[in-house]
């Protein structure tokens, strides 16, 4: 089992009201857990990479995980990780998004 713990980060919180549901199999859960920090919504990435990481032992989601690690001090092992996170959360608060599959015929 790998290990994580979310301390202190520097917080931008995203501004909920640009953000739009997925009119997809995604399903809200429930009206306490709709709006996350940027933190929880870190940690809930982390464990879900985890339980998959669990389930099948791919050396690559291992390695992603490492760099995804919480130093002492708050940072990520891989200091590129936590600003790509904000990055990924400014793009959905801002609607520059899909989460579709578009399978396309070669």
């Amino acid at each position: 089992m790998i290990g994580f713990c979310l301390g202190a980060k520097p917080s931008v919180q995203p501004d909920a009201q640009n953000i739009q549901p997925h009119d997809g199999p995604v399903r809200p859960i429930g009206a306490s857990l709709e709006t996350l920090t940027i933190n929880q919504a870190y940690a809930a990435m982390v464990l879900y990479m985890v339980a998959i990481y669990e389930r099948t032992g791919s050396s690559d989601i291992g390695a992603l995980l490492g760099g995804m690690s919480l130093l002492a001090d708050g940072g990520t092992v891989d200091p590129a990780a936590w600003a790509d996170w904000e990055e990924a959360v400014r793009q959905v608060a801002q609607g520059r998004y899909c989460l579709d599959l578009d399978l396309q015929e070669n």
